[in-house]
């Protein structure tokens, strides 16, 4: 009841792609970490145009992870 159906697997070929995905989003978020760092230094110089600048940055990191784990099941089947 707690798990999201994408993580609910019946064979071990699902377990296959649900893992393949999850590693994979995982390693995206070790390239996303850095360049979402790097668009931060950007703020003091967005500040006046952008205020919520630093959210939108900070709420790009779980799309990374679920954009990449969409694409990687996808490209599973």
């Amino acid at each position: 009841m707690i798990l999201p159906p994408e993580l609910e697997e019946a064979d071990e070929r699902e377990k296959y792609i649900t893992g393949k995905a999850c590693r994979n989003s995982y390693l995206a978020m070790w390239f996303g970490t850095p360049i979402v760092t790097g668009l931060m230094l950007f703020y003091p110089f967005v500040s006046n145009a952008l205020p919520h600048y630093p959210v939108h940055i900070i709420l790009l990191m779980p799309l990374i992870q679920i954009f990449t784990y969409a694409i990687s099941v996808r490209r599973s089947y």
